[in-house]
This record gives structure tokens, sequence and C-alpha cells, in this order.
């Protein structure tokens, strides 16, 4: 599960990242700026799950603070301060986070700081599918494809998201295999049509086994309908505040980092606590039409399953890969563990191998040394740089080549490096080595012209 460092306080709404890319400051209680103990030259704009990890890291040590709608509540956000960016620029390359916060935490960013934490973004796992949507199960080392059933979205798993998603790579589970998905489904209506007077009838099992499903859930609809006695203790509970206290508990379990104890601390309360209420749920209305709340029981019960799911597989792997951070496995073991976890219904976790063709795994690199940093920008711009990158504060320097560098820290959150001379202006786009360690060494300075970094020549 991917988490985005700054949600909104107890909102469930993402504060894009922009904000701290146009020179947002996460603090502490103490309003001290914590980040740069974590990802020394990075700080701020370091990689999402890195700041997701701070910020756990300081309200772990007791440095949160509580949301100013609930002063009395738990302190387990920080303060997210855009007090330092110009009220006019903030309006303008960040109109949708200053509303965000306006409406839903009644603050004025240009003035107060935000109360922010870590909020659940994106589930990497989910539904195994082959490259053409089929959900298959992995059985005695091998996939075994369910016939008829596909599956899309963010509910799917092809696995090209490894531990840790990249941003806008979500497009692939709904775009690209959502159209293939579509497309090996209509090859296999037209192959198959629905009445085929030609069609060999089908066998009585599957006739049976689709009246059976029916004839099941129909008795299960018919037994929520059922309203419990008032002096019940069930008919008092109802789907919803389950969901927020299945929410609370695997929050406090698993939420960017997890241990050995948390899990199965959670796992015990959702067996002998939240299981046995999600059962005793009826609907508080008999009525069958527009019942929301069957869908509701349906849902939460559901979702206790995928919870299990989601422990049992955090608790197989002794290692921290990708945005599952173990306290106790601190480290990635490539050689026990870089494989699938497959968790079947009984929540046993099996192992599917990776298929390494081109791009063997290894550790992410944080920091980008000068000597890299100029070089991946001299490849790109076909000249000469300076053998280091000079001081930011300098704002304009002069390179030996005649290149001209200008520094600037208002980089927009997908940035630009333009090399440009009088005669043409050729775009370099989305070089992140060198724009990152650009971001990371560079301070606030006045940009009159672009919010972008230019590297410019002098006209010929």
């Amino acid at each position: 599960m991917q988490f985005h460092p700054t949600g909104l306080a107890h909102t469930g709404i993402l504060l894009s990242e922009a904000a701290r890319a146009e020179g947002g400051v996460l603090r502490n209680c103490d309003g001290e700026a914590f980040m740069e103990h974590y990802a020394p030259g990075h700080a701020d704009l370091a990689a999402r799950d890195v700041v997701s990890r701070s910020i756990m890291a300081e309200i772990d040590a007791g440095r949160g603070i509580a949301d100013p709608k609930d002063p009395d509540g738990p302190k387990d956000c920080v303060w997210l301060d855009m007090t330092g960016i110009d009220a006019d620029h903030m309006h303008e390359v960040l109109p949708q986070v200053v509303e965000t916060i306006e409406q839903y935490a009644d603050l004025d960013p240009t003035r107060d700081y935000v109360p922010v934490k870590p909020t659940a973004h994106y589930t990497m796992g989910g539904i195994p599918i082959t490259t053409d949507g089929e959900v298959y199960r992995w059985v005695d080392g091998e996939r075994a494809v369910v016939d008829g059933l596909f599956a899309a979205g963010e509910c799917s798993c092809v696995s090209v998201h490894g531990a840790n998603r990249l941003g806008g790579n979500s497009l692939l589970d709904a775009c690209l295999f959502g159209t293939r998905s579509g497309k090996a489904m209509a090859e296999r209506v037209v192959d198959n049509p629905v009445n085929d007077p030609m069609a060999e009838p089908a066998d009585e099992a599957s006739i049976d086994a689709v009246s059976q499903a029916a004839d099941k859930r129909s008795a299960q609809v018919k037994e929520l309908l059922t309203r419990p006695s008032d002096d019940d203790d069930a008919s008092s509970d109802n789907p919803y505040q389950l969901m927020a206290d299945l929410g609370s508990v695997m929050e406090q379990a698993v939420a960017v980092r997890c241990d050995r104890n948390s899990i199965e601390q959670a796992l015990a309360t959702l067996d002998d606590t939240l299981t046995p209420r999600a059962e005793a749920l009826h609907a508080h209305s008999d009525s069958p039409t527009f019942n929301q709340e069957i869908t509701a029981i349906w849902e939460v019960r559901h979702l206790l399953e995928l919870g299990k799911a989601v422990l049992a597989a955090s608790d197989a792997r002794h290692e921290s890969r990708g945005s599952l951070k173990r306290l106790d496995f601190p480290e990635r073991d490539d050689e026990h563990f870089l494989a699938h976890s497959m968790t079947d219904v009984s929540c046993q976790v099996s192992w599917q191998p990776v298929h390494i063709v081109d791009m063997p795994p290894k550790a992410r690199s944080r920091r980008v040394p000068n000597a890299a940093v100029n070089e991946a920008a001299r490849r790109s711009l076909g000249r000469a740089l300076p053998s280091a990158i000079p001081d930011p504060r300098a704002g304009v320097r002069e390179a030996s080549s005649g290149c001209r560098i200008t520094w600037c820290r208002r980089v927009r959150r997908t940035p630009c490096l333009t090399a440009c001379s009088k005669s043409s202006a050729p775009s370099i786009r989305r070089l992140p080595s060198v724009i990152r360690a650009v971001m990371a060494c560079a301070v606030p300075m006045p940009c009159p012209s672009t919010a972008r970094l230019r590297f410019c020549a002098p006209p010929r």
C-alpha cells in the first residue's frame, strides 16, 4: 500500500506534492523543519515514501500535532508550512491546493500552518491478472486462469508497479490494461456469442453452480433483512462504524511502517472483535429496494478479508521493500524475498518468482554526485559544463564554455530543463536526476521570467 505524505488531516484528501516543490516545508510540533535530518540534501523534496516514513517517525517520537479541528484528539499530524511562498504566486500555481485547504480545513495557507498526515493513496497489489486482464489463481507453482473472469484498474495487479508505484503509472492499470481486457472480452464474445444456435449446450455442472450461487446470495439477503430485536447488541452496531474501526486498527498496525507485534495485534483484533461484529450485522430496514446498508455490510465484510490478506502478506515478508517498511527487518533481502506474495482465501502466503529480463533490481540511490549530474547534463545538452555545480546562492554563474547556468527553486512538479540559443531552442525534458540534484542544493530565489530551470547559452 502506497501512502501519500501530505493528506489533509482526517479528510482523506491529498494535497499535491507541488506544494512542497514550490517551497512548502514540513514542521513538527516544535516548529522544526525535520526533513533535512531524514533526507539530507533532499529534505522536503525527497521521494514520497521517504517523506511518509519521516512524518510517521516524528509522530511516533511524540513530535506530532493534533488537528486544529480536534485539539484534544490524537497528535497524529505534522504541519505543512506554505507561508514562505508568495501569496500571489501560490494562488497562481497552486489554486486547487489553496481551495482545498480553505474549504475543508478553514485555514488560509498564506498565513496558517496546515495539518497533514500520510494518507493511503494506491494499492499496488490486487487481484492477480494476466496482461489481457484474465484473473488467475496461483496453484502449485503455476497460474490457473479463472475462465471468463476479468479485472482491470486499481483492484487488479499485473505487477507493473513492483513494491513502489511511480507517479502517473496508475494509468497503466486503468487505461492500458483496461483496454487490453476489453479487447480480450470482445474477442471472447465474438468467438462464443450469447444464444448462438450452433453453440454446444452448457454442461449441467455449470448451470447448477450458477443456480447455487444465486440461491446462496438470495438467502444471504433475506437473512440481512431480518431485523434483530431491540435488546440485541448487534442492533446498535452498523457497518459504517465498523469500517471506521477497521481503518483505525489497520492504520495503527501497518500504515507506512509495521513490525511483528503490530501485525499480530491487528490480526487478533480482526479475528476476535471485528469479524464477529461483521457477522452479526443486520440491516435496520427490511426493505430490499435501494437498501444501501446491505451493500455496506457486504463491503465491510470484504474489507475485513482484504485486511487479513494485507496483514498476512506483510507478516510473511521479513524485509523492507518499496513502500513496505518493517521496523524489525529494515533491510531489503533480494536473496529470499525477490518474489510476488500470493495470498489465498485462507491467508496462506506462497511466492511467485519475479521474471527479470533487462533491468536487474538494485537498491535506490538517493544522492546524485556533482560529477554524475554534470555528466548527465553534458550528454543531454551536447556541450561542456563546469566540472562542479556552481554555488546556487550566486544565482547566475558563467561557465568556462560560455554557457550560462541559472538556478531557481521554483520548479514545477514535472519540470523541464531547457537549453536555448538565439538560433534554436531545443527542449530537453524529464531529466530527473539533474532536476533532483539542482532542487536539493538550491535555495529560494526570485525568478522574474520563468518557473522553469534553464541552461542558457549566449547568442552567437
